[in-house]
């Protein structure tokens, strides 16, 4: 299955200590006054999240984070979200706090937008924390309603292929076609 597991524990030391089994690879920084590091790779998306959370006013002492994922990387299946999303459901869980899915979603898309100088939307994070299983989501995009419709598909096989082309909101033409649409509508 393609799924993202983050376990998180929480420090008072001030520090959030990341670990990807993926990767193999520890990285550990001050948890306040977070910055967008090129050569972090990976640990950018859990530093965004809890930069992000932190603008949204939760207060954060520290935190562990242990990172398993099996979603290709760059492949489109929104493998950054996922990742944002359970990093957040968990510092959630272990700080003992909660937001509405869709001031949730507002707060992944700001760390994307913000943190990482990334365009992104807000489908995708509000898609991750809302979808169930067996449904489809309609989402009124201007109130961030969500609506959930049963989806038969009487059988039906869905396939997702890896086509081996990487995709990536930075290199890509989402940005550019976010503009044209700003402009179209003004």
């Amino acid at each position: 299955p393609q799924e993202i597991t983050v376990v998180a524990q929480r420090r008072n030391d001030g520090m959030l200590g990341m670990y990807a089994s993926e990767v193999e690879e520890r990285i550990q920084v001050p948890i306040h006054n977070l910055r967008y590091v090129p050569g972090d790779g990976w640990a950018n998306y859990p530093k965004a999240v809890m930069w992000a959370l932190e603008t949204a006013g939760q207060k954060l002492e520290g935190l562990n984070v242990l990172i398993e994922g099996k979603i290709p990387q760059g492949s489109g299946l929104a493998s950054s979200t996922a990742l944002a999303a359970a990093v957040a459901l968990a510092a959630a869980s272990v700080e003992g706090f909660q937001l509405e899915p869709s001031a949730m979603a507002k707060v992944l898309q700001r760390a994307e937008n913000q943190f990482k100088h990334m365009h992104s939307g807000i489908l995708e994070p509000l898609c991750i924390l809302q979808a169930t299983q067996g449904n489809a989501l309609y989402m009124d995009g201007r109130s961030l309603d969500v609506e959930q419709i049963p989806l038969a598909l009487d059988g039906a096989l869905m396939v997702v292929i890896d086509s081996g082309v990487s995709r990536s909101l930075k290199t890509g033409d989402y940005a550019k076609r976010q503009d044209e649409v700003r402009e179209a509508l003004k």
